[in-house]
């Protein structure tokens, strides 16, 4: 859960809405590839990050949705949402899919947080980043 408030704290300023849009979108574009299964993917981990750190939901469906059926589609009732069904097993880096969740994020963070120094050394400010960052195509590609 760290990791992800992290990028959340690193990427979404405090008057920003729409946080989960925007934190897909942006670390998808710190990380070059804008592929929807990323973007869901970061979706998909902001949620259930969410749920657990708020206790919103029993814990045998957030087992249920990252260890037993990590590719089952999400419905957010509350908010009216629903974040798609995917391959996010290919995503993992292992065969165990709790570990390779954790670690991906892992990964995740640290690239986000490198290329958020690398931004402040060439003298840019953290909302010109974002916004630069909200701009970007899947091709385009920012150092880290």
């Amino acid at each position: 859960m760290s990791y992800d408030a992290a990028l959340e704290a690193l990427v979404i300023l405090e008057h920003e809405n729409g946080v989960s849009e925007k934190l897909s979108s942006r670390v998808s574009a710190i990380i070059k590839n804008k592929r929807p299964e990323i973007q869901n993917f970061c979706k998909r981990v902001f949620w259930l990050r969410s749920k657990v750190a708020h206790g919103a939901r029993p814990i045998e469906e957030i087992e249920r949705l990252i260890i037993i059926k990590p590719g089952q589609e999400i419905k957010d009732e509350e908010r009216g949402v629903s974040i798609p069904g995917g391959k996010y097993r290919e995503l993992f880096l292992t065969s165990y899919e709790f570990a390779g969740f954790l670690v991906n994020l892992r990964e995740i963070t640290r690239r986000t947080i490198r290329f958020f120094c690398n931004e402040h050394l060439k003298g840019r400010r953290r909302e010109d980043t974002l916004s630069q960052l909200d701009k970007m195509k899947p091709a385009d590609g920012m150092s880290l």
